[in-house]
């Protein structure tokens, strides 16, 4: 499931792509510089390791259903990353003027905005610095919300989406978003 939310104060400035895994629960958020395809070349490359690492996009994989909402830009980027990922990877659109119908996506991509909002703030209290969505620490807040989020968050089955894909709890040890580790 595949959406963009907006994290600035105008509704079209600093788009983060949200993906949502159906299978095992997993995120994936990026802070984009745009949406569509053009010049983010990196950015795909990222977002197909990712799913990769869930286990899909592997020639003897099942096959992927790309699901978002209908707007164009969305729907290139799944052609796009349907393009990058072998198998015979299908696009399902939610029903127009639905949000509901991509309510996996909604729901992922507003809980982890906030996420963000709490992250960020927490460091500009302590720093008493300014953090824009332009600077660096904002685009690795919208990736660490969505791997906390894989790793730690307890669901409805006792497991984590870390633990139900890889049949083991993370291990990793986490340390506060915005912490210096030496």
């Amino acid at each position: 499931h595949f959406d963009y939310f907006f994290s600035g104060d105008d509704a079209k400035m600093h788009p983060a792509l949200v993906c949502r895994d159906e299978l095992f629960g997993n995120r994936l958020a990026r802070l984009m510089e745009h949406t569509g395809v053009t010049g983010i070349e990196n950015a795909i490359a990222d977002i197909v390791e990712e799913l990769k690492f869930w286990g899909h996009g592997h020639s003897d994989a099942t096959p992927l259903i790309f699901m978002s909402d209908g707007g164009p830009a969305i729907r290139a980027l799944k052609k796009r990353l349907m393009q990058e990922l072998p198998g015979k990877n299908t696009e399902e659109l939610a029903a127009k003027h639905q949000s509901a119908s991509n309510g996996r996506a909604e729901e992922a991509g507003k809980t982890t905005r906030e996420h963000v909002r709490v992250l960020l703030d927490v460091i500009r209290r302590k720093a008493g610095i300014h953090i824009g969505m332009t600077d660096a620490l904002a685009t690795w807040a919208w990736r660490w919300a969505a791997m906390v989020h894989n790793r730690v968050k307890i669901t409805s089955d006792g497991k984590t989406p870390h633990a139900r894909l890889k049949g083991r709890a993370c291990r990793m040890e986490l340390v506060p978003f915005g912490e210096r580790v030496s």
